[in-house]
């Protein structure tokens, strides 16, 4: 039990928890799909052979089948926001969408038959590059593919399997077993410094966690292998092979956790950064030809006769998905930006739409993205004008529609009702939709925390709170306390400890942190450190019982720790002396004497230290009971350090061979014994249920002599 316990009244608390799995999906079509993409966890595209392309609007609970006017093969997908997208496929396709896929137009890179396209990156609404082959060449428009200009060509013979980028500029090509980067969005290329010796090796995808390390798998044979760079993708290594599976798509959350999705529908997880992987989800009897990976850590795979196959997120420790992010976007002129404003318009309208509050997440996280794009731009030319005035209306009104959404069920919560879990799940997805909105706004993200806390998730309360406690200026008291106890319940003590430290620097005449940092020290053991704080306190309050308690009872323990290594110290000198009883050389015997008076030294200034400790600790438990002259246990402890001072003193007695030093000790016991008996009378009176203080009142009685006072309590214990 803590010392100092302060209780925070919040919501009542529920969980759950969900499983991993792998869900089928039913589709409208036998086609094979090549490819997978998701715009985020709700809405999504499949595209395949005979010119099939699929959406669902639902996280995939329905797909319907669109009707693109082409029979091509498609092999690629990329949408930047659920309106606009292209798909590229056989003989250089690209279908391109303006409105969400009701219409398609088509588009041809290249004027070269029999060239297939095979991988897609945009960096923008705009901006993008096209690549496949044979001929591998890498074609980038900037007018939503209305033209194309090849960039690059790796080969008459190359296809290009994959592109990715990773900070807009930084980018890298696959083919074989070769891989290209780029650091001016596909000007240039250059070829890895070393891939791998592997001739046979097909690379299948890649991935950068940032700007250095990124991960390539790929097959030789029938046997996958994976690849790691730490140097932005001049030099790869081995990381791991995987016998009998071929991956297909590879995902890292941080650089110990990721998944991979294999050609068969396997699902694998490594926790080591690539080195070991152990297959989570067994395969299926369809081969898989592409897998996509959500921002909320859902999986995605799609490929034979139709096959869409949904994974749950994987089952890792502490992990902390990451959210969608928008892009910061090339914005050329005024045209552009009060484009992408009509974006965040639809984006907002997409939002209203959803009747289930949490996928509308993604939909505000497009809006401010837009808003706040566009208002970089003109931030950046200086330009003032009623548009940032509309943006600043735009996002008040749907932040305020969230957040006072999420305030009204917190307040119909107040009592509980039938469906608190449910209303408490719809507040938190409120609140987070308000945080996406509004960043700065520290009030939901205070709100969001206690929404969370009330659903038992403890790690999604301290992630709201910290960043709460960051937008506040400066956090009130309250907010540090939570934030403490969020910590402590979820037994993160150095982040408790530093949170108390800051908060008591920001308040210092706050008794709460002062509190816990005494705590907290006192449970590492450092009673020193816990000494501090309490003497604050004390000046705080000098009159306040518990301070003096607390600090009287920690001095004692130093105290009797002391003591007790002065103890140890008589038993050496002991030895010591009964040692020079026996006939000795001379230099021999002058050794044994000075070690003697040395280790006498150290016993006797230990047991001085022990003193200091005592008297303060028998000084502040006496001012306790000044303050609270009814409380029996500051009696108690004061009859306990005065009865283990006798009975270290009498230890001490034994080990003195000087009579005369002996009877002095044995004085000391007695006056200890008596102040003993003392305060455990005192004790008894005040609360004689309490059979321990009468059986050490009776155990002093004997040792004083005092048999009829023994014999007279002997039976109240």
């Amino acid at each position: 039990m803590k010392l100092f316990c302060f209780i925070l009244s919040l919501f009542i608390c529920f969980g759950s928890q969900a499983a991993q799995s792998q869900t089928l999906q039913q589709t409208e079509t036998d086609a094979t799909l090549h490819a997978v993409w998701f715009v985020d966890n709700n809405i999504g595209w499949a595209v395949g052979e005979r010119g099939t392309i699929l959406q669902t609007q639902n996280s995939g609970e329905t797909w319907t089948l669109q009707q693109p006017r082409t029979r091509d093969h498609l092999y690629s997908i990329h949408f930047f926001d659920e309106f606009t997208g292209w798909i590229a496929g056989q003989d250089n396709l690209i279908l391109y969408t303006n409105n969400g896929g009701n219409t398609w137009s088509e588009q041809r890179p290249s004027p070269v038959s029999g060239q297939d396209l095979t991988t897609l990156h945009f960096f923008d609404w705009k901006r993008g590059l096209a690549a496949g082959g044979p001929g591998g060449g890498v074609f980038f428009t900037e007018n939503t593919g209305t033209t194309w200009s090849r960039r690059a060509s790796f080969g008459n013979t190359v296809s290009v399997q994959t592109i990715t980028f990773q900070r807009d500029q930084q980018g890298w090509a696959a083919y074989n077993n070769t891989i290209h980067l780029t650091d001016d969005r596909g000007r240039n290329w250059s070829e890895a410094t070393y891939f791998t010796d592997e001739e046979d090796y097909r690379v299948k995808n890649l991935h950068f966690l940032n700007s250095t390390k990124g991960w390539a798998i790929g097959a030789v044979g029938s046997d996958g292998m994976v690849l790691q760079t730490v140097d932005g993708g001049n030099e790869w290594r081995v990381r791991a092979n995987l016998p009998g599976q071929i991956p297909l798509a590879i995902h890292f959350y941080s650089e110990n956790l990721g998944q991979i999705i294999a050609a068969n529908g396997s699902q694998l997880i490594t926790r080591d950064g690539g080195i070991s992987w152990e297959t989570k989800i067994p395969g299926t009897s369809r081969s898989i030809h592409d897998a996509y990976f959500t921002a909320d850590g859902t999986s995605w795979a799609a490929g034979e006769g139709g096959t869409i196959l949904k994974y749950e997120p994987p089952e890792f420790d502490d992990l902390e998905v990451t959210s969608e992010i928008y892009p910061m976007v090339e914005i050329a002129d005024e045209d552009e930006a009060v484009d992408l404003l009509n974006r965040a318009l639809r984006y907002a309208e997409g939002a209203e739409k959803r009747d289930n509050i949490a996928s509308r997440k993604p939909h505000y996280v497009r809006l401010r993205g837009a808003v706040d794009n566009v208002r970089q731009y003109y931030r950046d030319r200086e330009i003032p004008g009623y548009i940032s005035e509309r943006v600043n209306l735009l996002i008040t009104h749907y932040w305020a529609l969230e957040h006072n959404a999420g305030a009204e069920i917190f307040n119909r919560t107040a009592e509980i009702l039938p469906d608190s879990l449910h209303l408490m799940q719809k507040a938190r997805d409120h609140f987070g939709n308000a945080t996406v909105i509004q960043p700065d706004s520290a009030v939901s993200y205070l709100s969001l925390a206690t929404a969370h806390d009330n659903l038992d998730d403890l790690t999604g309360a301290i992630r709201a709170m910290e960043t709460g406690i960051e937008r506040l200026e400066p956090p009130e008291i309250k907010h540090y306390d939570y934030l403490f106890t969020l910590y402590e319940r979820k037994g993160r003590s150095s982040d408790a400890l530093q949170i108390a430290e800051k908060a008591s620097d920001r308040y210092p005449d706050s008794p709460i942190f002062l509190q816990y940092l005494t705590d907290l020290h006192i449970e590492a053991g450092e009673t020193d450190k816990a000494l501090e704080y309490l003497d604050r306190l004390i000046d705080l309050d000098p009159d306040d019982p518990d301070y003096r308690f607390v600090r009287g009872s920690q001095t004692f323990l130093i105290g009797h720790e002391y003591l007790s290594r002065a103890l140890e110290r008589y038993e050496v000198v002991w030895r010591l002396t009964e040692r020079q009883q026996r006939p000795l050389p001379a230099n021999e015997m002058r050794e044994l004497e000075a070690e003697t008076r040395r280790v006498t030294r150290e016993a006797e200034r230990l047991e001085g230290e022990a003193n200091l400790y005592t008297t303060e600790a028998i000084r502040d438990l006496k001012r306790v009971t000044d303050l609270r002259p009814d409380d029996d246990s500051a009696f108690g402890y004061l009859g306990m350090i005065h009865y283990n001072r006798a009975a270290i003193l009498e230890e001490i007695r034994l080990l003195t061979p000087d009579f005369d030093e002996a009877q002095a000790i044995e004085e000391k016991i007695n006056r200890e014994l008596l102040q003993a008996k003392d305060q455990y009378e005192k004790a008894t009176s005040l609360n004689p249920a309490n059979r321990d203080y009468w059986e050490t009142l009776y155990q002093i009685y004997l040792f004083l002599g005092m048999y009829s006072d023994a014999e007279r309590i002997s039976n109240r214990f």
